[in-house]
């Protein structure tokens, strides 16, 4: 019962805290973030604790769903170069330049600061979601921010997999070959799953099992996944582009508007608890440890969180400096059209 309240209490407090991000222009995540952060001091605060698997599953597996499900495959082919550069290579980069702050001003071993960096490094697409749909910008950095997003934790996963079995000295047969079979299996399971759905989703047509089978199959994917050690978040975003591209062709209008206003309202619901739930964990996180390391701590998290944002500013640019570069050359089919109108 006490879960029940708290939640109430969080969907509560978030009809105020979106009715005021509206007013101030603010997106709302930051808004629910801070709020719940400051609601962490007070000594009333809610506890709740969730299950990491559990909050893995319940809140990214559907944000990724819905992400994919607005992502357009062709344009993510189209600017397949500055895609490559953010989720692979700024994840490295950015993950490479926490670890070295890590060992420097936290102490951290080489494998445990690396852990850290593949943590910190990709942006989370659940997050980049949320705060993109408030967000007014060009289509091309919407499309780039929401592809990255999307991509980038297979290449956190093969570095966390790795610092993780390094700094654990596990007995499990963790190597690199292993680690990278998870990103195509997770692709190759995404798209089987997606075959046979489209193949079974025409039985539910026209009722209100064709939302809940949408739910279902997004969480057993990922549990599979899970279960199979391949890439849970490439199964789910291989499985809702390919629905999405697939299943509009032969899908009656009503249920297209159903899913779309049961998706939208779940992850509405989903990213308020989520990030009410980051606030509210700091005063464990706090409280777990000794209080003469409370500050420190908090000074070593803004020194990872300045590096992580000026390591991407730095990555962004430099990556539009190389273009600029290719395009006095040639005119890719990645460069905005404008550039390649220019060029002729």
């Amino acid at each position: 019962m006490q879960l029940f309240e708290s939640l109430d209490a969080i969907l509560l407090a978030a009809l105020v805290l979106l009715v005021l991000a509206r007013k101030l222009n603010v997106p709302y995540p930051t808004l629910l973030a801070a709020a719940g952060l400051g609601s962490a001091l007070l000594p009333f605060a809610l506890k709740i604790a969730v299950e990491p698997h559990l909050a893995l599953a319940l809140f990214i597996a559907p944000a990724l769903l819905h992400a994919a499900y607005h992502t357009s495959p062709r344009a993510l082919r189209r600017y397949w170069f500055p895609l490559l550069s953010l989720a692979v290579f700024a994840v490295l980069v950015t993950a490479a330049m926490v670890a070295l702050v890590g060992m420097t001003l936290g102490g951290l071993p080489l494998a445990a600061a690396f852990a850290l960096g593949a943590i910190v490094a990709p942006p989370d697409a659940a997050a980049s979601e949320a705060v993109l749909g408030e967000v007014g910008i060009p289509r091309r950095g919407l499309l780039l921010l929401q592809g990255e997003s999307l991509l980038n934790d297979a290449t956190a996963l093969l570095l966390f997999g790795l610092a993780v079995a390094f700094a654990t000295h596990s007995d499990t047969p963790v190597t690199p070959l292993a680690l990278a079979a998870a990103v195509p299996g997770g692709i190759v399971f995404g798209a089987l799953s997606a075959w046979i759905y489209l193949r079974v989703a025409p039985l539910f047509a026209g009722t209100l099992g064709a939302s809940l089978a949408d739910f279902a199959v997004t969480f057993g994917i990922w549990l599979l996944a899970e279960r199979l050690h391949i890439s849970p978040v490439l199964g789910v975003v291989t499985f809702g582009m390919i629905v999405s591209q697939r299943r509009l062709i032969g899908q009656p209008a009503r249920d297209r508007l159903q899913s779309a206003a049961v998706w939208s309202a779940a992850v509405l619901v989903l990213n308020i608890i989520a990030f009410a739930l980051m606030g509210l964990q700091s005063r464990d996180v706090l409280e777990r440890l000794p209080a003469a390391e409370r500050w420190p701590a908090i000074g070593f998290a803004a020194a990872v969180l300045a590096t992580v944002l000026v390591t991407r500013v730095a990555w962004v640019f430099f990556v539009r400096f190389v273009e600029g570069v290719i395009a006095s050359r040639y005119t890719p089919s990645w460069l905005p059209s404008r550039r390649r109108g220019m060029r002729r």
